[in-house]
């Protein structure tokens, strides 16, 4: 009988074991994560449900955006504009990134199609070119909500972000053709977040960006807002 209880302990022990492995995610990264938390759809309920029981709890939001807010959260369960926010900061940084590496595959899910589109062509070109890009952040000062509308099911938050950055393009011998790794530039631009409300999939992604001063090498090419 002992030997019985002793075998069946430390089948229990491995089966945990194996559950701690297993029963975890894996294989999707630290940042993927966050940005499906902080970043993502909302609750995914069917609209005409959500409508009803947001019309009667969703918040209500102030500031300049307050009234674009509100009719989003009435229309997606879950939206949280202070997890949107920590999204909009982390895909700000990681889209330059991606954009200097010249990376499509991790852009493709953070762009709508006129901006891959954009960007695509922009990596293109560079390419065909010989050069490469580094773009480093040296710090994003400040990100705001300056403006959120919601038409019909399509939900758009405008985030203005002003910070400092170093860039430069470089030749196949490495050789400086444009920028300077250790020049901070200033970048104030404006970028817009749509998506579908409602839905589980997909989460906001970068439809439009508009420079409100100079463009700066290293920042994210314009795409204009479609009309």
């Amino acid at each position: 009988m002992t030997e019985v209880m002793i075998y069946a302990a430390i089948a229990f022990a491995i089966c945990a074991m194996l559950y701690a492995v297993l029963g975890k995610e894996v294989g999707e990264s630290p940042d993927k994560k966050f940005l499906d938390d902080a970043f993502g759809a909302g609750s995914g309920q069917d609209q005409s449900e959500a409508e009803q029981v947001q019309a009667q709890t969703a918040p209500i939001f102030g500031g300049p955006a307050g009234a674009g807010l509100t009719e989003i959260a009435q229309g997606d369960g879950g939206f949280n504009e202070g997890q949107f926010l920590d999204g909009a900061k982390a895909v700000y940084s990681m889209i330059l990134e991606y954009y200097a590496d010249g990376d499509l595959e991790a852009l493709r899910p953070l762009l709508s199609d006129d901006v891959y589109e954009a960007y695509a062509a922009g990596i293109r070109e560079r390419d065909a070119q010989g050069f490469t890009q580094t773009t480093d952040m040296a710090r994003l000062k400040s990100a705001e909500i300056v403006s959120a509308q919601r038409d019909g099911n399509m939900g758009r938050i405008d985030v203005r972000y002003v910070a400092e950055l170093s860039s430069a393009l470089m030749d196949k011998d490495g050789n400086i053709v444009e920028g300077d790794l250790d020049f901070i530039s200033a970048v104030d631009e404006v970028w817009s977040y749509e998506r579908e409300l409602g839905q589980n999939e997909p989460g906001w992604k970068l439809a439009s960006v508009e420079e409100q001063g100079e463009d700066t090498l290293g920042s994210a090419p314009d795409v204009a807002k479609k009309t």
